[in-house]
């Protein structure tokens, strides 16, 4: 391979492996619901992935006097810390295995006095505690379910007594990364 290509090429790799890991890291700290913020994450972690593997092909057919090791061990501890220390593996099963739903009337949402830039809904689904973020809206639409203050039910999450809300909502997520699809008020 001449030269002059490998170098072209390292450039672009590295453009493209700093492009994607921006975006992931921008993806992994502003939380966001629904499908396409998962298959953000996916394809961001895709092509890091994609990059560091043409880097390693190119650096071993022919760049050896164009790249440095330096960059090449770089890109090579960037694999574990890019697809196994961050959740690439979970957003790969909830690609393939598709979202969850989960129809309950137990549910928390934090006072809007105590939740801190971010809020979420807390609830139990199949025996496990969830806690998942919402959106400015759906924070607004699920506290404004008054509670049922003539019945008492469990709540499996935190194995406490506590009312249901009045209606039921049905909300369906990515169970392994915990990436919230949709909610629906269950008004009957």
């Amino acid at each position: 391979m001449k030269e002059k290509t490998s170098k072209i090429l390292s450039r672009i790799i590295s453009v493209v492996f700093g492009l994607s890991a921006f975006v992931l890291v921008t993806l992994l700290n502003n939380r966001a619901e629904g499908a396409w913020y998962l298959y953000a994450m996916a394809g961001a972690y895709i092509m890091v992935f994609a990059a560091v593997v043409s880097y390693i092909v190119l650096f071993f057919a022919g760049a050896k006097k164009t790249d440095s090791w330096g960059l090449l061990i770089i890109y090579l501890l960037s694999i574990p810390v890019f697809l196994f220390g961050a959740n690439a593996v979970d957003c790969c099963k909830d690609i393939f295995g598709g979202s969850t739903v989960c129809v309950t009337d137990v549910y928390k949402v934090p006072v809007a006095e105590y939740y801190e830039d971010i809020p979420y809904v807390h609830f139990s689904c199949e025996g496990k505690y969830r806690s998942l973020y919402i959106s400015e809206e759906m924070y607004a639409i699920l506290s404004a379910n008054p509670y049922n203050e003539n019945e008492e039910a469990i709540d499996e999450a935190l194995d406490e007594k506590t009312h249901p809300h009045i209606y039921a909502v049905e909300i369906e997520f990515y169970p392994n990364t915990d990436i919230l699809c949709g909610i629906r008020m269950m008004k009957e």
